[in-house]
């Protein structure tokens, strides 16, 4: 059920925070710790992404803080034994999303400008830990290698197919949307060789090895972020785990900005951190009341549509089915976007949520000579052959006769809509979003097609 599946991104939120804090208590105090760990649990990214939102993000931000913890004992500190926890935590990190593995680049830089870190190029623990990490993300290697490297390749290369923009800015804009402006206020820190202000006994936790640490691990994997941001578009999350390695000395100078140094900063610390923390919660619980329940006079948002109203959608879609003929054996459902659409008709229409015996079949418009990622590996289009399809969509063209006509012997005349509604609770029904359908009999793949039926853009 949704609580199921949702209760693991509260798991992780948990122990993110604990591992947080541990990663913190090696550099600063107790207090400042405890302050890490509550700010990076109002951040966005993390208030989101590692304890709300089911996504991959949710085991990365806790794998991400606990990598650097292990780095930290091992590089700063000096504990061999830690390079094994690194291991473990790299390999965890992989198995949920590929861009912990820019904390390795970050770490050899590390190694190559600190002279005491250097000793570890002669020594067996970081080969160890190379080793395990290589065997907890075994699993995904083995997949790959008998599926043609797909996940790689779709990491590597598809995701920068499209032309290439100047995309900058926007990634400076992804920054301030997850982690605020918060984080940016103890970057300048990292390069001061005093944070305190002159003849204050206030002693600085933060030594040129720990500051050089931090500004390995934070601004190398943000300048691989840049460089592809002055050609490709960046997803708003990319760099969210970024700041983790930042956060312990965020904290300490807040705790202590009646004494550092530059005037500014600190006023904007004292001054402005806490009431942005504050503003921050009250968003989040206007943004939750308003999908949820809604806000009084306050339309629905059109971007939120998608994340509501699907057990509505996966119902009104086996009614359909069920008005079909008797004559229509088998029928499956297709999602007309690249995967959104099926995963969520693949989730909500099952047997469980429905209340029948019998689940949607759903599968993606690879069908009909789309990309649809995962599903074109799951379902093989030849395995519907002469199947009846209900072609679901958000936009009308998606459903018309020179997109999908080829690979049918014949389509319903008309492309039906169908509204899904906000529940008010008694209030009148508001419209959030509109779905298109139609209904294909006869379905042909696409290697059935002769040569003048071919799509001209090609096949994916």
């Amino acid at each position: 059920n949704a609580w199921g599946t949702r209760f693991g991104a509260l798991v992780y939120g948990v122990l993110f925070a604990l591992i947080l804090y541990r990663y913190a208590r090696v550099q600063v105090d107790r207090n400042s710790a405890m302050l890490a760990a509550a700010i990076a649990l109002l951040l966005p990214y993390f208030f989101l992404g590692s304890g709300f939102l089911a996504t991959p993000d949710a085991p990365l931000a806790p794998a991400w803080a606990m990598a650097l913890l292990f780095f930290y004992r091992a590089l700063v500190n000096g504990e061999h034994r830690a390079w094994y926890g690194v291991g473990l935590a790299m390999g965890i990190g992989m198995l949920s999303k590929y861009t912990i593995a820019l904390l390795a680049p970050a770490a050899l830089l590390f190694m190559l400008l600190d002279s005491k870190a250097r000793r570890y190029f002669l020594r067996k623990e970081p080969y160890f830990a190379v080793g395990i990490a290589a065997l907890v993300f075994s699993p995904v290697i083995y997949w790959n290698l008998t599926n043609g490297w797909a996940s790689f390749v779709f990491q590597a290369r598809d995701r920068f197919e499209a032309a290439p923009h100047f995309f900058l800015d926007l990634m400076l804009v992804n920054i301030l949307a997850v982690a605020t402006p918060l984080p940016l206020l103890a970057v300048p820190y990292l390069f001061a060789a005093g944070s305190v202000r002159k003849g204050d006994s206030l002693h600085s936790p933060f030594a040129f090895r720990a500051r050089l640490f931090i500004g390995a691990f934070l601004l190398l994997p943000l300048s691989v972020f840049a460089w592809n941001a002055l050609e490709n578009r960046p997803r708003v999350n990319w760099t969210g785990p970024l700041w983790i390695s930042v956060l312990p000395m965020l904290a300490w100078l807040m705790v202590n900005a009646d004494k550092i140094r530059w005037r500014w900063s600190a006023w904007l610390l004292k001054r402005g951190a806490v009431p942005l923390l504050y503003a921050l919660l009250i968003v989040y619980a206007a943004s939750l009341h308003l999908i949820s329940l809604g806000l009084p006079g306050t339309p629905f948002p059109k971007n939120a549509a998608r994340l509501v109203g699907w057990p509505e959608v996966s119902r009104n879609i086996l009614a359909i089915r069920e008005q079909l003929a008797e004559d229509v054996d088998r029928v499956v459902v297709v999602g007309m976007d690249k995967y959104f659409i099926a995963s969520k008709l693949s989730y909500y229409g099952t047997p469980n949520f429905l209340g029948v015996e019998d689940g949607l079949r759903v599968t993606g418009r690879h069908l009909v000579g789309e990309s649809s990622l995962m599903f074109a590996y799951w379902n093989q289009a030849k395995e519907f052959r002469g199947e009846t399809a209900i072609m679901l969509a958000r936009a009308k063209h998606d459903l018309s006769d020179e997109r999908v006509g080829i690979y049918f012997d014949d389509l319903s005349p008309e492309i039906i809509t169908f509204p899904v509604y906000k529940d008010d609770f008694g209030l009148p029904k508001e419209t959030i979003r509109d779905f298109y359908y139609r209904i294909g009999f006869g379905y042909r793949p696409h290697a059935e097609l002769s040569v003048a039926q071919a799509p001209s853009g090609g096949f994916h």
